[in-house]
């Protein structure tokens, strides 16, 4: 997996760029980026842009999703933005209860990037 990650609003956002296939060993990557995150301000507000997104290997989908189980409620809202309606029914059932989640078109990224932000300082929102 081809990933970057970039922290807004000194880390209150949380930006990933997944391309490829999400495996274990990529998902340690940012793992422990997120936990201390959470531990800093409380929650955080994540943003996930598949591009070219070729699914996960089983220990790439068991680190993620039993990364969110475990820390759901210390994510205030989830934007996922370039899903096939199919991942998207699967990651919706694997993914609930979150507090806010929310399914964007790959072109929606301006939008998914907005909703992310809304309620937020927008003096630090970037252009």
């Amino acid at each position: 997996m081809n990933s970057q990650i970039r922290l807004l609003l000194d880390g209150r956002i949380v930006e990933i760029r997944v391309k490829g296939r999400v495996t274990r060993t990529a998902f340690e990557q940012f793992g422990p980026t997120l936990r201390n995150l959470m531990e800093r301000h409380g929650s955080i507000r994540l943003l996930l842009l598949y591009d070219q997104f070729d699914g996960w290997t089983i220990g790439g989908y068991r680190r993620a999703f039993g990364f969110h189980f475990r820390h759901r409620r210390k994510i205030e809202r989830l934007a996922i933005v370039g899903l096939s309606p199919n991942l998207r029914r699967f990651a919706r059932m694997s993914l609930s209860p979150a507090r806010e989640l929310r399914f964007f078109e790959s072109a929606e990224s301006d939008e998914a990037n907005a909703w992310i932000w809304e309620g937020l300082d927008d003096a630090s929102q970037p252009d």
